[in-house]
């Protein structure tokens, strides 16, 4: 390859057919690897627009190395805050700091009861056709529209490899789900995810500012897609018109408009209220699966869907990647995975008995003792509290977990 590279840019060409037919064979060889590189490179440093005669340069590797390297761990930081360097050391504090995220708290079963209480109900027809088997044609349908280009999952297999041979596949994963459902637990492939930590901001020796993504295998998606399309179909008539997350035909700009005109309307008006906005901490990683199935039956779905849910979380397990190493299995005993296309949906309806209790201007419901709280948003909570300099501080919800409070507005006549 050196003395291929050094011909052409000294501009000489090999004498003869057969020397000039393998000079373009092996041409054709080096540009296929260059090619190959560079679309790596391209995808890795999360470039967007390619092009067919775009080539390989410094800048896209380098961006490529820098993205890497922001997703790699030098130092974790103990619980009583000593640091560990050591490879082998910062293994077992991620695997140690995942299994007690992903353990199970005790749960308050007179509480649950009474967010359970008079909560909206799917109807009885959706309730049927919910219940029914799972077809190949609506895994068909799933595979159809899961997009492709996405990380793998521990089998290895892609999107597009399962489509290219669904024919042969589909009927197999039609047989194995219908198995798994009836034995209550899937195959280990489907059950064991690869749990990526990615960057968010803060101090990143500390674990809590990564967050971790599950690695799920195709056939698990296919299957979990399938039944997200079910429950997509019903949400609306259960999740309150200000919950817009993951809710077919709502958007989450409705939330940011409704922030916007209650601030016009406090600007324009000369009222006086607050706006509380409450972050939680983890949210997705603290779902307790026991209180998120009685949720969906208090909800009305069936015990067949809800078995269908069961079966994806039960034995379900994970393996932490840190420094491209993997940990010892964690199991997954509480959380929605982050990377499974349920997930958004079940964080919502697991949040909505909450929100329900919060939206009701009842007194015995509402504590602060106005009747004019509201509340919207999923994953950033937004409260309107008029009167605050009046408002009793049992007005804060608390949500399971840790919350990070902030404040907006003033107790004046204006906003901001």
């Amino acid at each position: 390859m050196g003395g291929l590279r050094d011909g052409e840019a000294s501009g000489r060409q090999p004498r003869g057919p057969v020397p000039l037919r393998a000079c373009r064979e092996k041409r054709e060889v080096l540009r296929a690897l260059e090619d190959h590189r560079a679309r790596g490179a391209f995808v890795r440093s999360r470039i967007r627009l390619l092009r067919e005669m775009d080539r390989g340069s410094r800048f896209f590797y380098a961006l490529e190395k820098m993205r890497g390297a922001k997703k790699q761990g030098t130092c974790l930081l103990a619980e009583d805050g000593a640091p560990f360097t050591d490879p082998v050391e910062m293994c077992g504090r991620a695997r140690d700091f995942y299994t007690s995220l992903f353990s199970p708290d005790l749960t308050n079963p007179g509480a649950c009861r009474v967010l359970w209480e008079e909560l909206p109900t799917v109807s009885m027809g959706d309730r049927g056709r919910l219940e029914l088997p799972l077809t190949l044609a609506e895994f068909s349908e799933a595979l159809c529209r899961m997009p492709t280009n996405k990380s793998l999952g521990m089998d290895g297999l892609t999107v597009e490899f399962y489509r290219a041979f669904w024919e042969i596949l589909g009927p197999d994963l039609a047989t194995v789900w219908a198995e798994s459902l009836q034995g209550g637990v899937l195959p280990l492939s489907c059950r064991r995810a690869v749990l990526a930590l990615l960057p968010k901001k803060g101090d990143l020796r500390d674990l809590q500012n990564w967050c971790p993504v599950s690695f799920l295998s195709t056939d698990y998606k296919i299957v979990a897609k399938a039944i997200s399309l079910r429950l997509g179909s019903v949400m609306v008539d259960v999740i309150h018109p200000d919950q817009t997350y993951t809710v077919p035909g709502r958007s989450i700009f409705d939330n940011l408009f409704l922030v916007r005109d209650l601030l016009e309307l406090g600007h324009r008006d000369g009222l006086s209220f607050a706006l509380l906005s409450l972050d939680q901490e983890k949210a997705f990683d603290r779902v307790d699966h026991a209180y998120l199935l009685g949720t969906l039956q208090a909800f009305g779905f069936g015990p067949q869907f809800v078995s269908f849910l069961q079966l994806l979380y039960a034995s379900a397990e994970c393996l932490v990647r840190l420094n491209w190493t993997l940990t010892k299995p964690v199991s997954f005993g509480r959380g929605v995975r982050q990377g499974c296309p349920l997930s958004g949906q079940l964080y919502t309806l697991a949040i909505e008995p909450f929100l329900c209790r919060a939206r009701d201007p009842s007194p015995s419901r509402c504590r602060c003792g106005h009747h004019h709280c509201h509340l919207g948003g999923v994953l950033s909570h937004v409260v309107y509290v008029p009167h605050p300099q009046t408002a009793h501080p049992a007005a804060v919800p608390i949500l399971s977990g840790t919350l990070r409070r902030g404040i907006i507005g003033d107790t004046g006549g204006g906003t901001r």
